[in-house]
């Protein structure tokens, strides 16, 4: 082990918890933490009538939060007055928001009234935490050990120990005016809002901070050689060897132990003329964004029984305008041209199909040489219709009177198209972290004198980057001195969404409701993330007329099946599209054992093959071999990540509603509402995080229920006066009715099925993206039963599930009876014949909880009234398990139910 990860291994307290560890080289540790959240907040108002047709109210609102977040810790008692094996909340967010609002409203004529309102809000937030810094001596930088597979004594992941500021004023103008004119009611009004927006961000979301970090890792930039690991099981090997599943993370972990230096890496800030900034300077820029709504309706009662009401919305969102200047956007580095990443991807497809390449150098230009203030385009189109009725009809006798009564019964039903918000991540972060003035540099696979992969320590302080000035446009060097690039697209346009509903409501007896309906929403041209470097996996050999989806899987397979790397079948399109395979054992590319450029790969990156890693084999493998022997790339290999927020996405849902109310009477109320529905997406967190397509070509791979579709949801509310006291059923006299009168009960009961559950083969299958793509679900071979509840005193078997034996000091809880027939039920996906991932084919755990108050109220005078209350917040104390995690390169831990889904 290298001597200064020892060093930093003395800083991690003993492991408490192996449900959460492979059960053979990690383990969990679990501790309490602080999550102390302090709220004050103060309130003023004011009502005036000047006349009695004019009054105004105004009102003012003060608030402050701070708050522990126990999303970075130190557990290795580094920082000052900390202790090994406590965990101390190391981060800490702020907010002060702050707002007025002002208000006149008047009657300028009995059926004519005006409200006109301004607002203003201030909202000020602050996320401190501890950046990363060397937590051991013998090194100069941070260390992150295997990414996301290890945690350090003090968090050094991006999104724990990132610091980000926020000051935003938001001013709001509207007028609103309504008119009754017989049978008919008018709406007109207009909103105006103007914000005025400072971001500051110390990180690009992942991968690069404003301080220096080295990752210790494999699989980028650095990768283990078959030799120096124990051989793949498969065949007549089936003792001392590594499965295939598990090749990834071993080299990971040995990669981290000995700590050999993938990349070192740090954002860098520029000036707005490019001057490069001190390191550790922050990203910080202003914006203005401004917006207005024009609306007019009528409500038509065209008769007693029948409203038709009806409206247009026009929306007009101008994006935000850079204040300081400090935005870069992407052209083509010869002609100049903005990047438009739908026509760019189109072109690549097209390129692809007839085994050519399609990849422009890229530049960064700042916004304002180009001749523009704004990120994204105005878009003038977003005009949104409405219609609605509602019929109230009178049945006597009959079947019909029988069914709908006597004006007992309400059919409703609409249409609407409404337009999104775009909101300031897209306008505000994203264009941010462009290259340019945020660009992560970087060190990648460094190597010591020997020409041997760095070590941290042992070959002596880590090697650092080095920024330099340059004049526009920045052109990222080959290969990958930018690791990451975001950026809204210029065309960028809002999403929209039709619906349609339909209701009928049906009064009954007792003082109570039944309504009955249905709901459809269909998104059109939502948000989603592109990466520019998404792997063409359908590229064609001309040659041989073999696509690379095609000699893939058959590599893939023979490798899975424990054929040897010497031993597997030569694929024409390895053959023909990398350099010859003399020429990259002449470069050192190759072993000399390999007799083919196919047995090459094999030997080599065995790993990214049967893992199904395509972004890593394509961007540091097969257009490394290439570049070395001169030939051009197939991907961009100026920055890694080229990510694009469009527009395009679709979604579809559909619900039916069933809702039966009481109104209240007798003390008693309730509400009980059933849905039973259905929503599908195109991988819905693609639309408000860092995460990409699996596939930018092809964005209907992953379509499928979405992330929230329980398809069965209840609740029930009800509050309950008891019947105690003067004028009730049970009354004893004037002391006792005092003492036994007031007195109510309520409850919340709330309960729903499953939400969908996805066994992941990794987040590249498809080649979306080496950081940002999305975990891709492997393929059930069989239509998956599998049931979903908790299962007690589940060892696992045949390495699968065995993180949770209770012979390991697991809990013996599992999503399944059998994890290991539920693991080798599911197959990696096959490039050339899927058209479909396996995403959300499982359900996860149903839960429900039930919360409870009882109380009294207790009159002291007519006009004065004292009321206490006990409630009972999952007033059963139900432990409700999240669900697990089902990776299928960490079989240890699969269907192992380790964390809580609800508050004790």
């Amino acid at each position: 082990m290298n001597p200064v990860i020892k060093a930093l291994f003395a800083f991690y307290p003993p492991g408490n918890d192996p449900s959460t560890g492979d059960g053979l080289n990690t383990i969990g540790f679990r501790a309490p933490a602080s999550a102390a959240q302090r709220t004050e907040y103060a309130w003023l108002r004011l009502d005036h009538h000047f006349t009695a047709n004019w009054r105004f109210e105004g009102s003012f609102g003060w608030h402050r939060n701070l708050a522990d977040a126990p999303l970075q810790v130190d557990i290795g008692g580094l920082l000052r007055g900390n202790i090994l094996g406590q965990a101390k909340s190391v981060r800490s967010d702020r907010q002060f928001p702050r707002n007025i609002v002002a208000a006149l409203t008047g009657n300028i004529r009995p059926n004519l009234t005006n409200d006109l309102r301004f607002g203003f809000t201030r909202f000020y937030f602050w996320r401190q935490a501890i950046p990363p810094f060397p937590q051991v001596t013998g090194t100069n930088v941070a260390l992150d050990l295997a990414a996301t597979l290890l945690d350090e004594p003090v968090d050094v992941f991006v999104q724990r120990s990132r610091s980000q500021g926020d000051n935003q004023n938001l001013y709001q103008f509207s007028d609103n005016l309504t008119w009754i004119k017989g049978s008919h009611t008018l709406q007109f009004g207009a909103t105006a809002r103007i914000i005025n927006h400072y971001h500051m961000r110390e990180d690009k979301v992942v991968g690069g901070m404003s301080a220096l970090i080295a990752l210790l890792d494999a699989g980028t930039f650095f990768t283990v050689p078959a030799e120096w690991r124990p051989p793949t099981c498969g065949g007549a090997i089936q003792t001392n060897c590594l499965q295939p599943a598990d090749i990834s993370r071993w080299n990971r972990f040995y990669a981290a132990l000995l700590g050999i230096i993938d990349n070192v890496s740090i954002m860098m800030t520029r000036d707005a003329d490019f001057t490069p900034l001190p390191f550790g300077t922050p990203l910080m820029n202003k914006f203005r964004y401004q917006a207005w709504d024009f609306y007019a309706s009528d409500v038509w009662r065209v008769r007693p029984s029948l409203t038709l009401s009806y409206g247009l919305n026009y929306q007009i969102q101008v994006p935000t305008k850079t204040l300081d200047g400090r935005i870069a956007v992407a052209v083509d580095a010869t002609t100049k041209q903005l990047i438009l990443p739908k026509a760019y991807l189109e072109a690549k497809r097209q390129a692809a199909l007839r085994g050519a390449i399609f990849n422009p150098t890229i530049g960064y230009m700042p916004i304002r040489m180009l001749g523009r203030e704004k990120t994204v385009d105005t878009d003038w189109n977003n005009i949104g219709p409405r219609v609605a009725i509602a019929w109230h009809p009178h049945f006597e006798g009959g079947l019909l009177g029988r069914l709908f009564g006597a004006r007992k019964t309400v059919f409703r039903g609409g249409y609407s198209l409404t337009f999104d918000r775009l909101n300031l991540v897209q306008l505000v972060s994203i264009p941010m972290l462009a290259a340019g003035f945020g660009q992560t540099i970087s060190v990648q696979g460094p190597k010591n004198a020997r020409g041997e992969p760095f070590r941290i320590g042992v070959d002596g302080p880590a090697p650092l980057p080095r920024a330099e000035r340059v004049t526009p446009p920045l052109i990222p060097a080959v290969p990958f001195s930018e690791l990451f690039s975001f950026q809204a697209d210029p065309k960028l346009r809002p999403g929209m969404m039709h619906s349609v509903n339909f209701t009928i409501q049906r009064e009954l007896p007792g003082n109570t409701l039944l309504e009955l309906g249905y709901v459809g929403r269909w998104g059109r041209n939502l948000p989603q993330s592109v990466n520019l470097n998404s792997v063409p996996y359908f590229m064609k050999d001309p040659v041989s007329g073999q696509t690379f989806a095609q000699a893939y899987d058959l590599l893939a397979a023979q490798l899975r099946a424990g054929v040897a790397a010497g031993a597997v079948t030569p694929q024409p399109w390895f053959e023909n599209q990398l350099p010859p395979i003399a020429t990259l054992q002449q470069l050192g590319l190759c072993p000399a054992a390999a007799s083919t450029v196919t047995s090459c790969l094999a030997s080599r990156f065995a790993s990214e093959i049967v893992t199904g890693l395509l972004s890593n084999l394509w961007l540091n493998r097969i257009d490394l071999f290439r570049r070395a022997a001169g030939l051009p790339s197939f991907l961009n290999s100026q920055v890694q990540e080229l990510f694009f927020r469009t527009d395009g996405g679709l979604s579809n849902y559909h619900a039916f509603m069933l809702i039966f109310r009481k109104r209240p009477s007798h003390g008693l109320q309730f509400d009980f509402n059933y849905t039973l529905s259905k929503s599908l997406d195109q991988v819905g967190s693609v639309q408000n995080s860092a995460s990409m397509f699996p596939s930018s070509f092809f964005p209907n791979l992953d379509y499928g229920p979405s992330f929230f579709d329980h398809r069965h949801i209840a609740n029930l509310t009800w509050y309950y006066e008891l019947p105690f006291g003067p004028g009730r059923r049970f009354s004893a006299g004037h002391w006792v009715d005092k003492l036994i009168s007031g007195w109510f009960a309520g409850g919340i009961l709330t309960a729903f099925s499953g939400a969908p559950l996805t066994v992941v083969q990794s987040s590249q299958v498809f080649g979306g993206g080496a950081i940002f793509s999305f975990g891709t679900g492997a393929i059930p071979i069989k239509k998956p039963k599998f049931g979903s509840e908790v299962h007690r005193g589940v060892k696992g078997s045949g390495g699968v599930g065995t993180a949770g034996d209770p012979a390991r000091r697991g809990t013996g809880l599992n999503l399944f009876a059998d994890p290991e027939a539920v693991f080798k039920n599911f197959r990696p996906i096959l490039l050339s014949q899927d058209t479909r991932s396996g995403r959300g084919v499982l359900r996860g755990l149903p839960h429900w909880n039930l919360d409870f108050s009882i109380g009294k109220a207790i009159a002291v005078t007519e006009v004065v009234k004292f009321r206490f209350s006990f409630d009972f917040f999952n007033l059963l104390n139900r432990v409700e398990f999240a669900d697990p995690a089902l990776d299928l390169q960490n079989p240890a831990t699969f269907g192992v139910l380790s964390s809580q889904f609800n508050q004790p």
